[in-house]
């Protein structure tokens, strides 16, 4: 009893770290075993699922993987990526009008006379090929005033000029990131669409909060997309 005493006595009392403390450390934890006690069950566990994950996938699935890429417009790389990234093939294409695949002027896509802005001949004929996924073309880089009127007029000049069949299109309001996304989920949710099966296609920089925020199923770079 005695020497129980003592070493209850000598040992250190246990660590206790304040809840903010620990709110902090576990932002971004996906719950994996800790990399430096990797030899313990957990991380046995954890290196045989990500082993079998990595595992070479049958040949019927890898067909039937090229073709869901195919008819999102994706190489077989790219998809691989947005199905690590989504967890799922995404049912949405949204398309962020961008200087990556549409022709800017100082002050926003460049219109023609004709009321159609000037999109690369390569990217227009990408987007008249998807048959497959809903897509959208949506200006989420809020603009007012002319400017603003002449780019929602155009978007469906455009589409209709170059055969794309659109379920959403529409310019996001005025306003940060939060009112931004807010916008493009309720105009997803008119049409039925769900956020979380929806890839936008766009500027990291620009638009990652958006997607971010609109819990999207992710984001692509258009400049990967159009390559």
């Amino acid at each position: 009893m005695s020497g129980s005493l003592r070493r209850v006595k000598k040992g250190r009392p246990p660590h206790r770290r304040s809840g903010q403390r620990l709110v902090l450390e576990m932002l971004g934890h996906n719950g994996g075993p800790p990399l430096d006690t990797a030899s313990n069950w957990a991380g046995f566990c954890w290196r045989k699922a990500a082993k079998k994950a990595r595992r070479a996938a049958p040949r019927e699935v890898l067909a039937i993987r090229r073709r869901r890429a195919a008819a999102l417009g994706l190489d077989d790389a790219t998809f691989a990526a947005v199905l690590s990234d989504c967890g799922r093939a995404p049912a949405t294409l949204v398309f962020a009008i961008c200087r990556d695949w549409v022709d800017h002027a100082p002050f926003g896509p460049r219109i023609g006379s004709d009321g159609v802005w000037i999109v690369p001949r390569p990217a227009a004929l990408k987007l008249t090929g998807l048959s497959q996924p809903a897509v959208g073309v949506v200006a989420l880089t809020a603009v007012g005033g002319p400017v603003g009127d002449a780019l929602r007029e155009a978007i469906p000049a455009t589409a209709a000029a170059a055969g794309w069949r659109l379920e959403i299109q529409g310019v996001a309001p005025q306003g940060g990131a939060g009112p931004i996304a807010d916008w493009l989920v309720g105009l997803l949710a008119e049409r039925g669409l769900s956020p979380g099966a929806t890839l936008l296609i766009g500027q990291e920089t620009l638009h990652r909060e958006i997607a971010t925020r609109a819990r999207l199923g992710g984001l692509l770079a258009a400049t990967r997309y159009f390559d």
